[in-house]
């Protein structure tokens, strides 16, 4: 009789230590269904949607000079074409000397209103990527050894043709 009420006893402990770990808490992210994100747009990463929107459809990849090597001293703004929805960019840069000595860059949206902060825009990547282009340009020296921008692939592009526009403009006036 002793043994059976050990049985007993070993069998509702294993069923109450089954019981107690099968109902233990896990933590897990909580749901987001239902309720706004605490994030910004520009703290989250983009959708492959949201990419393939920042990057323009033309795959032209424009002819003309890379660098100030033969150009001639002065400052020179280069404009790129409308994308298919209507956005562009306009590089500005100086050049001194057969180099690129100060350079600038804004990207405009259909209304012809610079993308900034202050105008609502809000994509983290590109906003940063209009101001580092510029400083990157005067490091390189020469559109093709800049890399693409992580997360600012539309924004890359359209900062290089821009400066290759530039860039003509300075070559035909030495020419």
């Amino acid at each position: 009789m002793n043994s059976k009420k050990s049985i007993l006893f070993i069998t509702v402990l294993i069923l109450f230590s089954l019981t107690v770990a099968a109902c233990a808490v896990t933590k897990q992210p909580p749901s987001n269904e239902g309720k706004s994100s605490d994030l910004s747009p520009s703290d989250k990463a983009p959708t492959e949607e949201e990419k393939e929107e920042q990057t323009p459809k033309n795959d032209e990849n424009p002819d003309g000079p890379t660098t100030a090597q033969n150009a001639e001293d002065g400052e020179y703004e280069g404009r790129t074409e409308k994308d298919e929805r209507g956005n562009y960019g306009v590089a500005k840069i100086t050049v001194n000397d057969g180099r690129i000595t100060e350079a600038e860059y804004t990207e405009y949206t259909d209304d012809d209103k610079p993308k900034s902060r202050e105008g609502g825009y809000d994509y983290e990547q590109a906003l940063n990527a209009f101001e580092d282009l510029p400083d990157i340009l005067i490091e390189k020296q020469d559109v093709n050894n800049i890399d693409t921008y992580a997360g600012a692939t539309g924004t890359t592009k359209t900062f290089k043709a821009a400066v290759m526009k530039a860039l003509e403009k300075a070559a035909k006036k030495s020419s």
